[in-house]
Order: structure tokens, then sequence, then C-alpha cells
């Protein structure tokens, strides 16, 4: 049986922060595209984790919709930072 809709986000959450590397720092020198930036993607999703699991902790239960935006958003993140070889 799937996890319900709350579960399945947690985890997403939970899988997102182990697999990520937020711990990182940067020098503040930008180089390059913004919209690639690591510094301020991973600023991005760090706030969108944490704003979810504040909504969570408030009881609010997230849309299938809400769970795929928030994974593209991972997947594509993710690829970038692999891409500059930080993951």
């Amino acid at each position: 049986m799937a996890p319900d809709l709350r579960t399945e986000l947690e985890n997403l959450i939970k899988e997102t922060r182990a697999k990520i590397p937020f711990h990182l720092s940067f020098d503040g020198a930008c180089i390059g595209d913004c919209e690639e930036c690591p510094e301020k993607l991973m600023e991005y999703l760090s706030g969108e984790l944490s704003l979810w699991e504040s909504r969570l902790k408030k009881g609010q239960v997230p849309k299938q919709e809400d769970i795929a935006i928030l994974s593209k958003d991972i997947q594509k993140i993710y690829s970038i930072l692999q891409e500059k070889g930080l993951v």
C-alpha cells in the first residue's frame, strides 16, 4: 500500500535533506548564470522544505500536485548540483 500524501511528503523532505549538501559554504563569488547558482538554488530549496515542514506541523495535508512540483524542483536542482560537481 502506498503511503498517504502526508507521509509521502515527509519522506521526500527527509530524503532530500540527506541527499543535498545544504551544509556547503560558498565564498560569495558569483560566476555565470544566476538561475543555476548552487547557493541560491540550495537557499530556495531549503526554504521550500522548511515551509512544508512548518505546514505539516500545523496539520496541513499536501495535494499530490504539491508533492509533484516539489519533487520536480528537487530533481532539477540535484541535476544542476551534479553538473557542477557538488554531489
